[in-house]
């Protein structure tokens, strides 16, 4: 596998799946400006075990764990001494005091470092690739036809749509082809995001769907493994199978494992000049839909300004038809655009795009904006860029 360097541009969060709740699972230093997740071990180590019941009455009466741990130690009481590791906060901490639980979204780790999974990369660069693929797909029958589109139940699905870009099943898909590897970092903080939403004429940020998240800060750089398997490659074009006829004997047949597929385009210098590709079209409707609005909160100024600067910067990296580094947008709070690749609108015919928005928007007008809801950071800051460079 090749050696690649990432560089985050902005907060990146990949979930772990837990959700960390204050006074229970996490404590907030204000004096320290740091977050502590909670070693249970050296808290009890702390109040010693004839306390134990004490902290439990703590945590039953929603009374604040830290005043508590405070007055066992004098009120001078590091993070280290309670955590099993630690976060700077970047911006508002969490506010304890108030006795009601915070929620705190952790970062995935492994071998107690903070990563992005090879996984979450590969689904990002593959949904890249087929937004292309379909923009360039001249056959809009195939999207008209609901068998197409849809499950047995209706649901809007794009199983037969993979299939038509990438390959019949797992065993066929060109995907197979590339491998990319987990990206270790050094450390998270703890950040504020927040939602903005059309609220009655104007955009405004909705103060009853911001949430604490941990997550690997801006300017963070580590090392990636990715490589494109051209042995797999090679014999995928050669490959024969044995059949076997109705009558006795047998034969070998040619057996293509990529029939009628791009191989070439997933070599990592054309599928980089794709990614770039890609994430220009994103960033350009996005600053397009502001053009629009008139009315929304300061920080979306310095939101506009950091998209604008990332599509300067992506016209630098795609001068010919090749690129050896790609900004690429993944994780959560990336938005629905971004996780899906946001060719539906212009493939789908009007009355199956507002069918769409129904099923993921129930309970929404159908003329209202999709998506309504967009996450950033508190100043204004978009989430989930990365930099890959060779």
């Amino acid at each position: 596998m090749s050696n690649y360097t990432i560089r985050t541009l902005t907060p990146t969060h990949i979930g772990s799946g837990e959700t960390l709740l204050s006074n229970y699972e996490y404590l907030s230093f204000p004096d320290y400006g740091e977050i502590g997740i909670i070693d249970d071990k050296k808290v009890l180590q702390l109040i010693g075990k004839e306390n134990l019941s004490a902290w439990v009455s703590t945590l039953d009466d929603k009374g604040n764990l830290l005043d508590y741990l405070h007055t066992r130690t004098g009120g001078n009481l590091e993070p280290e001494r309670v955590s099993q590791r630690t976060l700077m906060a970047a911006g508002t901490m969490p506010n304890l005091s108030t006795g009601k639980a915070t929620e705190l979204r952790e970062q995935i780790h492994t071998a107690g470092k903070p990563y992005i999974p090879g996984s979450s990369l590969k689904g990002s660069l593959r949904t890249a690739v087929l937004r292309l693929y379909i923009e360039e797909d001249g056959n809009n029958d195939f999207y008209d036809n609901k068998y197409n589109t849809r499950d047995r139940r209706g649901r809007f699905n794009d199983t037969e749509i993979l299939k038509r870009h990438f390959g019949n099943d797992p065993n066929h898909d060109i995907f197979r082809l590339i491998r990319t590897g987990d990206s270790l970092f050094e450390k998270t903080n703890c950040l504020l995001s927040r939602s903005i939403n059309l609220m009655g004429r104007g955009w405004k940020f909705d103060d009853g769907i911001q949430q604490y998240i941990e997550c690997i800060p801006a300017h963070e750089e580590t090392t990636l493994r990715i490589s494109f398997n051209e042995l797999l490659e090679k014999t995928a074009a050669t490959k024969r199978l044995k059949r076997r006829p109705k009558h006795r004997g047998g034969h070998w047949e040619p057996y293509h494992l990529f029939p009628k597929k791009k191989v070439a385009d997933l070599h990592p210098e054309k599928l980089f000049y794709f990614v770039n590709q890609h994430t220009s079209i994103l960033i350009e409707d996005e600053l397009k839909f502001w053009e629009n609005e008139k009315s929304y909160p300061d920080e979306i100024a310095e939101y506009i300004g950091i998209l604008e600067d990332l599509k300067s910067d992506i016209a630098q990296l795609n001068q010919g038809k090749t690129a050896d580094t790609c900004i690429l947008r993944l994780g959560w709070g990336s938005g629905f655009k971004s996780m899906t690749g946001d060719w539906q609108v212009d493939k789908f015919l009007d009355r199956d795009f507002d069918q769409l928005i129904k099923e993921l928007r129930p309970k929404h007008n159908i003329n209202l904006p999709y998506p309504k809801t967009r996450r950033m950071a508190e100043n204004g800051m978009p989430l989930g860029f990365v930099r890959i460079s060779k």
